[in-house]
């Protein structure tokens, strides 16, 4: 969804590569890059992702917001059909370093 202004694009894309390679090395998964274009997902290039990144602070738009620095550093949602709206997706402190 987006990226941290701390490591910039490029090296957040890649770390997020890295892991997700990591986790493709160890369990049945596979990992695909799909362009988001938002609802409704009407256009063929576009697909709803299962897993979305963001990195935000504070009250960020889900029911549990962060506390800031030196505290919560990130959670994640249980995939569908569990999970709601945010079914899948990782979110990060944009306030811890």
């Amino acid at each position: 969804m987006n990226t941290t202004p701390d490591l910039g694009q490029a090296v957040t894309q890649a770390a997020v590569e890295e892991a997700l390679a990591l986790w493709e090395a160890v369990t049945p998964l596979a990992f695909t890059e799909v362009v988001d274009c938002g609802l409704p997902f009407n256009d063929p290039a576009c697909a709803e992702p299962y897993i979305r990144i963001l990195f935000g602070r504070e009250d960020h738009g889900d029911p549990f917001p962060f506390n800031g620095a030196h505290g919560l550093l990130a959670h994640a949602f249980f995939p569908r059909p569990n999970g709601g709206a945010a079914a899948g997706d990782g979110h990060f402190d944009e306030d811890e370093q």
